[in-house]
């Protein structure tokens, strides 16, 4: 039961980075090089928990809905992490552990002692695990839109306050949602062949949820590099199609 005592730990320590996070979006003398430490800690907890995991099943803990949650939350702060301090993004840490905390709190909820093995199964790990990480970059896509909705409404209004100081830049934040979702979309389709060899029967949802995301993606890459998107158009789609690919959740036992 160790792992779900550090999965219950990672939802304590992300709501603590969210709290300590919204204080360095408002108060500009707070050192947003702070957040991605504490993101870093995060880190450390949320991977502690994988490998507790993994050691139950001895195989990576990928499998069933509770673990697919916990290891999206990871993903997602894996990419923050390796992208946050080179983009001076540091402060979209306040925006990422909110929503890890959600998927932490959702795994530890939908928790199964049980342990499905996926040993064998080689072609199916990889499927899950590169879909898990498509969806961090997609998610960390999202979030970025998110906050380059803000930052864009609060110069159109002239409100150049100590939250829009703290925010990086639109141009930033635009050409971060482009190279995330090609990543992301990138991993997804890898994710799929990997699929396809495994041989495996996917529900039907499943399908039909998976091929609107990926052809919805498809078409945002298209458009966005033939003829180009006005940056509040491309947010709006990074978040619309986020959303729509978690619906794929609801399918997974």
């Amino acid at each position: 039961m160790n792992d779900q005592y550090w999965m219950i730990a990672a939802v304590v320590w992300a709501l603590c980075v969210s709290g300590s996070g919204a204080l360095s979006l408002f108060h500009p003398g707070r050192s947003r090089r702070l957040v991605w430490v504490l993101m870093l800690v995060l880190m450390l907890i949320q991977s502690v928990a994988l490998m507790e995991r993994s050691a139950l099943g001895a195989t990576c803990p990928i499998r069933g809905r509770s673990e697919v949650l916990f290891f999206l939350g990871w993903a997602l702060n894996a990419f923050y992490l390796v992208l946050g301090r080179p983009y001076r993004m540091s402060v979209i840490g306040a925006f990422t552990a909110p929503l890890v905390a959600v998927l932490s709190l959702l795994a530890v909820l939908f928790y199964d002692p049980v342990v499905q093995s996926l040993v064998g199964q080689g072609w199916l790990t990889w499927h899950i695990g590169l879909a898990m990480l498509g969806y961090g970059a997609l998610g960390l896509s999202a979030l970025s839109a998110v906050v380059f909705l803000i930052q864009n409404s609060l110069m159109k209004a002239g409100r150049l306050t100590g939250l829009s100081r703290n925010l990086p830049p639109v141009r930033t934040l635009q050409s971060c949602m482009i190279r995330l979702i090609d990543a992301g979309f990138l991993l997804l389709m890898l994710a799929q062949i990997c699929g396809l060899q495994a041989w495996m029967a996917i529900p039907v949802a499943k399908c039909v949820v998976a091929a609107a995301v990926s052809v919805g993606y498809l078409l945002l890459i298209s458009v966005t590099y033939l003829r180009g998107l006005p940056g509040k158009v491309l947010a709006w789609w990074s978040i619309g199609l986020y959303v729509l690919s978690l619906s794929i959740f609801l399918v997974l036992q």
